[in-house]
């Protein structure tokens, strides 16, 4: 049964590591992430998302509401062994709120934690990250509301300094902080964030909306 096991995982990771930071770069810019979150965008790591149900290994796969429902775990991949020993800041964020053609209230902060550490390494350095303290900002379900085309929701990982306290955050964030008109890159360079190491994104439409934005 073990022999099993590590197998289905070393076929899981070869199967998740298509993709490279390159390629997610490039749909960063097709996807025109860059510049609308980030000025730009120079990845050195994967990140994937895994829901309960579906998971997100390539960038810009359309899911459903209900496939959103419920924290993810978040999972890196790198060649780089220095990466399994850092702690990470990730956020998501929805720049496309209420509408895409009407933004006016993103960015929408979907989700933002600190002190993530490596859970366990896999095979081919791949391993899940997970809090070691409450999230700052707990996970919020992606809900467009009707009518809206999909929206892109954007996934960011952040090598944290060695130094990073969450009292470094207080001044800029707390529990009660409105989640809208939240700028991330503002936000990350406030605090002392360098630039996202790893990021992926998917779509979520309402029930019905169109695929305009894939």
């Amino acid at each position: 049964m073990q022999l099993l096991t590590i197998l289905a995982t070393y076929l899981a990771t070869l199967f998740v590591t298509n993709s490279g930071p390159g390629e997610v770069r490039d749909a960063f810019y097709r996807a025109k992430i860059v510049p609308d979150v980030l000025p730009a965008f120079n990845p050195t790591l994967d990140l994937y998302i895994e829901f309960d149900k579906v998971a997100v290994y390539e960038p810009g796969p359309r899911l459903h509401v209900k496939d959103t429902d419920g924290c993810p775990t978040f999972v890196i991949h790198s060649s780089q062994a220095t990466d399994m020993l850092s702690k990470y800041v990730v956020a998501m964020v929805d720049p496309d709120a209420y509408y895409p053609d009407n933004s006016s209230v993103s960015q929408v902060r979907h989700y933002l934690g600190a002190n993530l550490t490596v859970g366990g390494i896999g095979s081919f350095w791949t391993s899940p990250i997970k809090n070691l303290t409450e999230p700052i900002t707990n996970w919020m379900s992606p809900s467009p509301p009707d009518g809206s085309d999909p929206h892109r929701y954007v996934v960011l990982v952040y090598q944290q300094p060695w130094n990073f306290t969450l009292d470094d955050i207080k001044p800029y964030l707390n529990s009660s902080s409105e989640r809208e008109n939240f700028n991330l890159t503002s936000f990350a360079s406030a605090v002392g964030l360098a630039e996202p190491v790893g990021g992926t994104y998917f779509l979520v439409g309402p029930d019905g909306s169109s695929d305009s934005r894939k």
